[in-house]
């Protein structure tokens, strides 16, 4: 996998430090120097967005902002690393330290969204002057029989992204990916066409584990008026997800979300500056969903982090298990469609949790179709048979369902015109089976 800007200014800082004095004074002159190029790349940055004022928009001047953000973001960085230096190694010069670290933030703020502000109304003009241009040549490309091949712009695409990615990268990956797919007006051509670019920027892994979760009419990507992709985590609209979403799923699967929120609430300041480290939390608050944690998962995670001692810590855990395995403490429900896919998915996941969950799982299955169908008289000879191979087909995925649970729930389709109106009929459902069991 290409190496990450993030992880470039990173390295560069890091070695601009190693080279840094040990008096207060050097280490003040090392600052003064890195707040001239700080200003500097300041006006370099603020010649390229004037620039894309009065100049064609094209992705060469995108990526010569890029390029001027990158130099600016590493004089940034390293001068706050040499503040928070500054002020582990001299207490005394915290005050100072603060404020001038106060000033440089306001400056590179002010930057920054004008940078963001630049860069979506530049990806703009490129897509309007593309549609404009593809309206004149449509009928041309579209002649013959030689399938028009689509080249996107490399200026703005990102690396290939596996597994390994943390949580955090994973986020600035999709924005990259949302970016190169707007600015290359690919979410215009066929979904069978914005897969094949989607696949390339994936591990084989990756791709394997979602290809088939994938829909062949929606986009690959859904993005705000912001430029910034729109990633939906409702489980219950997995029928409308995007491959960003499927994508945001399975790293998910990989770093669990009570793995990311143990790790962020030991989350603590090391080198960098204040301003810095108050950035960085809130990007892991919104990578573990924290605005989403409950009372007692929150109590359960500070009491796990809490505890200091490692043996007392994992019998805490392994109790917590243990109440989760007890079918008088815990009952387990696992929700699926009435579809051959997800109801194989289903028996999947259930004979994996074998090890861990002992006790009987009921199954929820959604959208049955029986009771409607059943209710249904056809006319013609053609749409009796219809009717049969729903039936047949539903039968068959619950016989094969019934094999491995004990307990189904079967819930009827719904059909509502709005949300509260399917939550209410879907209550009186569960209501009807709690009185039949």
């Amino acid at each position: 996998m290409a190496t990450n800007i993030e992880a470039e200014i990173d390295q560069k800082v890091n070695e601009a430090l190693a080279k840094l004095g040990t008096t207060a004074d050097s280490i003040k002159g090392s600052i003064a120097a890195y707040k001239g190029h700080f200003t500097r790349e300041l006006e370099n940055l603020d010649e390229e967005l004037k620039l894309a004022d009065e100049a064609d928009p094209t992705l060469l001047l995108i990526q010569r902002i890029n390029e001027a953000k990158y130099r600016l973001d590493f004089r940034y960085k390293l001068i706050n690393q040499c503040y928070s230096t500054l002020v582990k190694l001299f207490p005394t010069q915290s005050d100072e330290a603060v404020r001038n670290e106060e000033e440089i933030y306001r400056r590179y703020m002010r930057a920054d969204r004008a940078t963001f502000k630049t860069l979506n109304h530049v990806e703009y003009l490129i897509q309007s002057t593309r549609d404009e241009m593809e309206m004149e040549t449509n009928k041309t490309i579209n002649q013959g029989n030689n399938r028009h091949i689509l080249r996107a712009a490399a200026d703005l695409k990102p690396e290939k992204i596996d597994s390994s990615v943390t949580p955090l990268l994973f986020l600035n990956w999709c924005q990259r990916f949302a970016t190169y797919f707007r600015a290359n007006g690919l979410l215009d051509q066929t979904i069978a066409e914005q897969k094949e670019f989607a696949m390339e920027l994936v591990s084989e892994t990756l791709w394997n584990n979602i290809q088939g979760n994938l829909s062949d009419v929606i986009p690959v990507v859904r993005i705000d008026n912001n430029g910034r992709p729109i990633i939906n985590n409702n489980v219950n609209q997995q029928n409308r997800w995007t491959f960003l979403d499927h994508l945001n799923d399975e790293f998910k699967r990989i770093h669990p979300i009570l793995t990311r929120r143990l790790e962020v609430l030991k989350f603590k300041q090391s080198n960098q500056g204040t301003l810095t480290f108050l950035a960085e939390l809130e990007k892991h608050v919104v990578a573990s969903d924290l605005d989403n944690m409950t009372h007692m998962q929150l109590k359960l995670s500070l009491a796990v982090n809490g505890i200091k001692s490692e043996k007392l810590r994992i019998e805490v855990l392994k109790a917590m298990q243990n109440k989760l395995k007890n079918p008088s403490l815990a009952k387990w429900y696992l929700v699926t469609s009435l579809d051959h896919n997800k109801a194989n998915a289903a028996i999947n996941l259930q004979e994996s949790s074998q090890d861990y969950l002992k006790s009987d799982v009921t199954l929820a299955l959604n959208k049955c179709l029986h009771r409607d169908v059943t209710e249904w008289e056809p006319q013609s000879e053609i749409t009796r048979q219809y009717r049969d191979s729903l039936l047949e087909r539903e039968q068959n995925i619950k016989n094969s369902l019934k094999e491995k649970f004990k307990n189904i729930y079967q819930f009827h389709e719904v059909m509502a015109s709005s949300p509260l109106e399917h939550v209410e009929q879907l209550c009186q459902q569960w209501e009807g089976l709690q009185e039949e069991m």
